[in-house]
């Protein structure tokens, strides 16, 4: 790996990442630093790309809550975990999380528990699973209501 250490190269290769998929000022020069870029090189290059509109951290963030809704098994705290990590600013990580529903998030915890399975015939099931929940990002509440919803007997598929 060749490390960077002029403006033409770290504009070229922000460029191929950025070609891949959105990712976030913090994100990007961070893979600069990582192939040796100097620092006023790295913030010169993602200024410059910020300036022409080709970094942008709410299009980054808006993908990202895309990717969480898709994935369909975790929950808000994964989603704010995985904002932070990309180095989004708590305000407008807050922004991302409101447009979350409470409804969408319950939905994620059903489809979470339906690909999980369950031995029903451990008597700590109940807590397994709800425990399963929390560590996936769902709110105790949350995983509370959705495993109120699975039914103490398993469903017998006579097809």
């Amino acid at each position: 790996m060749k490390p960077i250490l002029t403006i033409d190269t770290a504009l070229e290769y922000c460029l191929k990442r950025l070609a891949a998929c959105d990712i976030t000022q913090a994100a990007l020069l961070l893979k600069l630093r990582q192939r040796g870029c100097p620092e006023e090189i790295a913030q010169a290059a993602v200024a410059r790309l910020r300036e022409r509109g080709y970094l942008n951290d709410r299009r980054s963030s808006e993908r990202l809550v895309r990717m969480w809704r898709r994935s369909a098994t975790t929950g808000s705290a994964k989603l704010s975990a995985t904002l932070r990590a990309q180095g989004v600013d708590a305000s407008l990580q807050a922004e991302m999380l409101r447009q979350v529903s409470e409804d969408e998030e319950l939905e994620h915890a059903r489809r979470a528990i339906a690909r999980r399975r369950i031995d029903r015939g451990d008597e700590r099931w109940r807590e397994k699973l709800l425990a399963y929940l929390v560590r996936r990002g769902f709110s105790l509440s949350l995983a509370q209501r959705a495993l109120a919803e699975v039914p103490s007997t398993p469903e017998i598929g006579l097809s």
